[in-house]
């Protein structure tokens, strides 16, 4: 079963319909349900963490190879449900964080003029951040700047977290040759003797 990536604002309904109240509701919807999946990517992530470190540190002190190669087998195999996970956790938090940018720029939109009523199809597509992008950052609660003066730069964590999901196949690679690692020499040894 496949995520939409890209959300739909509900079909053309008469702006009678959509009131201001109704909008900035949906606004506000849209951007918790985006930072409750941004809460749970990050909670897991954390628990996960920890859960690789201890399993990690067990291995290590287990002198049995087979043991250690069996805790980081599944730690392997724990490491692809959270990629797939933190995926799954991406791909809902840009749809809730789209969607609530749509229907600000329609919103904005509909509001500059009173009598004019755009068409929510003009929100939808692949162009939408080509011409909306600058005007939604100007809109308070998305411009992490003026939220929050401090931070010279938003750091998008998505990308973070599929480098740490990188990371840690790396680092359980490098555990499973440090546990084998005298049968690799050998191994290699026989391979390069001179007969």
């Amino acid at each position: 079963m496949s995520q939409r990536t890209d959300p739909a604002l509900p079909r053309e309904l008469p702006a009678s319909l959509l009131s201001d109240e109704f909008l900035l509701s949906m606004i506000a919807e849209n951007l918790n349900q985006a930072r409750h999946a941004e809460n749970e990517r990050m909670m897991f992530v954390t628990l996960f963490a920890a859960l690789v470190g201890g399993m990690l540190a067990v291995a290590s002190e287990v002198k049995n190879d087979f043991f250690s190669t069996i805790i980081i087998l599944l730690l392997f195999v724990l490491n692809m449900v959270c990629s797939n996970l933190t995926r799954r956790w991406n791909t809902i938090f840009k749809t809730h964080w789209s969607l609530a940018c749509q229907i600000g720029c329609y919103l904005s939109d509909r509001c500059l003029t009173k009598d004019y009523s755009p068409s929510l199809s003009q929100y939808q597509g692949s162009d939408f951040w080509k011409r909306y992008g600058s005007r939604v950052n100007r809109f308070f609660c998305f411009d992490n700047h003026v939220m929050h003066p401090e931070q010279k730069h938003y750091i998008h964590t998505a990308a973070l977290f599929a480098l740490f999901n990188r990371c840690i196949y790396a680092l359980l690679t490098l555990s499973l040759l440090y546990v084998h690692w005298e049968r690799l020499a050998r191994l290699f040894s026989c391979l390069f003797s001179p007969l």
